[in-house]
C-alpha cells in the first residue's frame, strides 16, 4: 500500500525536472542547471513557487553532487553548493517556516575552513 505523503522527489513538479536534466542552453552550455534554478530561487516571492524551486534546486544539487563524484574537478562549484545549500536552509525556515536545524547555519563549511 503506498503511503498518502509525496516523497521529496514527487514534489518537484515535471517542468523542474525538465529544467534539471538540461544545462541552460542560453548561457552556452556554461551554468549547471542548479545554478540557474537557484538564482530564480533567489528572486521568486510566491511562496509555492518558491517551495517548487526549493525543492527543484536540492536535487538539482544533488544530482551535479554525483556527476563531480570521484572527480578532482570541481572543486569552486563545490563550494558553491554548499553555500547554497546553507542559504537554502535559511530560506527555508525564514520564508517558508520550516523547521530548522540546531546550528546548522552558523556552522562553516569544510571550504570556509580552509580544509
Amino acid at each position: 500500500m503506498r503511503s498518502k505523503h509525496k516523497t521529496h522527489f514527487e514534489q518537484v513538479p515535471l517542468e523542474m525536472v525538465r529544467k534539471i536534466a538540461r544545462v541552460d542552453e542560453r548561457h552556452g552550455g556554461s551554468m549547471p542547471s542548479w545554478q540557474k534554478l537557484y538564482q530564480e530561487m533567489l528572486t521568486e516571492s510566491d511562496t509555492q513557487k518558491l517551495t517548487e524551486l526549493v525543492l527543484a534546486v536540492e536535487q538539482a544539487i544533488f544530482f551535479r553532487a554525483q556527476q563531480l563524484n570521484g572527480t578532482g574537478a570541481g572543486t569552486k562549484e563545490r563550494a558553491a553548493m554548499d553555500q547554497a545549500a546553507r542559504r537554502m536552509l535559511t530560506i527555508k525556515t525564514e520564508k517558508l517556516g520550516w523547521p530548522g536545524l540546531d546550528g546548522a547555519t552558523t556552522r562553516p563549511s569544510t571550504s570556509e575552513r580552509g580544509s
